[in-house]
C-alpha cells in the first residue's frame, strides 16, 4: 500500500500501479489530481499542510512517497511527524529533495546571482532550501531515520577536456565522485526513512 504525497498528474503513481500496489494520491491542483486518477484507488484534492487533508487519510501505508515535495512547504517538519503515524510499523517513507549547495548554485552566488526559475533546484514555488547536513537534520527532528540515502548526480568537468577523450566521462566515475562529495555534485538527494525505534 502506497501513499503518494503531490502525485502530479501521476507519473510515479502509475509505476506504482504498474508494479501491483494500491495507491492513495494526494495532489494538491485538481486538473493534475483527474489525470492521476486513473492510477489510484483513492486520490484526495487538497493541500496536505491543511488539517482537513491529513483527515481524510484513513489508512496505513507500508510506503509513503514524498517526491521532491518537501521544499514546497512552510512547515516540512510538522508534515514528516505527522506522516509517519500513517506508516505500518515496519513501513518507510521515500523523500527527495533538491540540494541548494549543489555546485552550479554557489557557481551563481560566486558571481553575485541568485535568480529563480521555472523548475530546477531554484524553482520558483520552492519555500525550503536544504543542504545535506540541514535535510539529515530535518529527518532527526521529525524522529525519523534513514536506512538509504542516494542522489541524482552532475559532474560538469568529466564533460570537459581531456577527461571526454580520456573516457573519464561515464556514469561509474560521475557516481563515485558524488558519493564522495554529495553536498557539491548531487543536485536531489534520496533518502528511505523509518520511525526512530
Amino acid at each position: 500500500k502506497v501513499l503518494d504525497i503531490g502525485c502530479a498528474k501521476g507519473h510515479l503513481t502509475r509505476f506504482f500501479k504498474d508494479n501491483n500496489c494500491s495507491i492513495t494520491a494526494v495532489e494538491l491542483i485538481p486538473e493534475f489530481a483527474a489525470e492521476a486518477k486513473k492510477y489510484c484507488e483513492k486520490i484526495i484534492v487538497g493541500n496536505i499542510e491543511n488539517e482537513e487533508t491529513i483527515l481524510k487519510i484513513k489508512d496505513r501505508y507500508d510506503v509513503i512517497v514524498l517526491g521532491d515535495i518537501i521544499e514546497h512547504l512552510f512547515d516540512p517538519w510538522k508534515l514528516l511527524t505527522k506522516l509517519k503515524n500513517f506508516l505500518e510499523d515496519d513501513g518507510y517513507m521515500v523523500l527527495s529533495m533538491p540540494n541548494i549547495a549543489h555546485w552550479s548554485v554557489r557557481w551563481n552566488l560566486f558571481k553575485g546571482i541568485f535568480e529563480y526559475h521555472d523548475k530546477g533546484i531554484l524553482d520558483r514555488t520552492h519555500l525550503r532550501f536544504f543542504t545535506l547536513k540541514t535535510a539529515k537534520r530535518l529527518i532527526k527532528q521529525a524522529s525519523l531515520t534513514y536506512d538509504y540515502f542516494g542522489f541524482k548526480y552532475d559532474v560538469p568537468f568529466l564533460r570537459r577536456r581531456p577527461f571526454r577523450y580520456l573516457k573519464l566521462n561515464n556514469p561509474r566515475i560521475a557516481h563515485a565522485i558524488t558519493k564522495l562529495w554529495p553536498g557539491l555534485f548531487a543536485f536531489q538527494f534520496i533518502f528511505r526513512l523509518k520511525k526512530t525505534k
